[in-house]
């Protein structure tokens, strides 16, 4: 099955909604830190603002299985921060979709000159923790949470070219992927096309292989 990830548009924010309804109960209080009513979800989703918010999602055929919003923020005589979130449904969970979430957040934040991002999980989360190790981040516990912060350096020729070479290739499937929404409603002028799927990932261009 193709596996995407890219980042969402704001029209898209929608499906991100979407997709945090059906996390299940452990997976809300795991995101969220608290069980968290669909109306939570909804009110939460229509506070966030672009490009305050930045959401890079991890879509299975087509749908919305794993997001990451980054949050940046300024205070008064500080440098520019954020803080990131992960949630990935329940059924592609241990397929490495939040490592790689994590990955394309920080290199969004560094390319944003954002020098520092934070993340909070449950003490209980070993995969979010061992997502903080593998980018080195640091963490401290809190009262049954784990804070990690990561320290990213400035940007380089080497950063905003791979975030442009994903964009570009996430941009051709996003185009592809509207093409064949909007061909499968049969119109009185025109008649309705089987959907066409590419038939292969690229590797190293923001495509990967489900599981790999």
């Amino acid at each position: 099955m193709p596996v995407i990830f890219r980042k969402l548009l704001p029209d898209e924010f929608g499906g991100y909604q979407d997709h945090l309804v059906r996390l299940s109960g452990r997976d809300r209080v795991s995101r969220f830190h608290a069980g968290t009513a669909d109306e939570s979800i909804e009110r939460h989703c229509q506070r966030l603002r672009w490009p305050e918010t930045r959401l890079i999602g991890c879509f299975i055929d087509g749908v919305l299985r794993g997001a990451v919003e980054l949050q940046s923020f300024q205070r008064p005589g500080a440098a520019i921060g954020a803080e990131l979130a992960v949630s990935v449904e329940d059924a592609y969970q241990g397929h490495g979709i939040g490592t790689e979430l994590v990955r394309r957040a920080l290199l969004v934040a560094r390319n944003r000159w954002i020098r520092g991002v934070g993340m909070l999980s449950l003490a209980n989360n070993f995969r979010m923790r061992e997502i903080g190790r593998r980018y080195g981040g640091r963490s401290n516990l809190d009262d049954g949470s784990i804070e990690t912060v990561y320290r990213l350096s400035r940007p380089d020729a080497r950063s905003f070219a791979e975030e442009m070479a994903d964009d570009g290739v996430a941009l051709v499937f996003l185009g592809l992927n509207r093409w064949q929404r909007s061909i499968r409603t049969p119109r009185h002028d025109m008649p309705a096309f089987a959907a066409m799927r590419p038939a292969t990932a690229m590797a190293g261009t923001g495509v990967a292989a489900f599981g790999a």
